[in-house]
């Protein structure tokens, strides 16, 4: 309970609920021309920009709603091969 605390003080709602629009949105778009696996998520003046690479989908996934609402863009790939394709 007090890492919850810890990690929502100081947090405005209002950010918090655009990040959550933000995931919505970059999970829909298309970037299969870039990497077949790639999915982006950008967020209004993000603190970093996170590349994640796991074979697991179920792994990125969490990375990404995790680091959304904490107001990072992210970009995710379950192959590191893919990477030579988009970057």
């Amino acid at each position: 309970m007090a890492f919850a605390y810890i990690f929502n003080k100081g947090r405005n709602p209002n950010s918090r609920q655009e990040r959550e629009a933000a995931l919505d949105i970059g999970l829909k778009l298309d970037f299969s021309e870039e990497a077949k696996t790639l999915k982006r998520v950008e967020v209004k003046e993000p603190k970093a920009r996170i590349l994640a690479v796991d074979d697991e989908p179920i792994i990125l996934d969490s990375f990404r709603k995790i680091l959304v609402v904490a107001g990072y863009s992210i970009d995710t790939v379950e192959k590191g091969r893919e990477l030579s394709v988009s970057y």
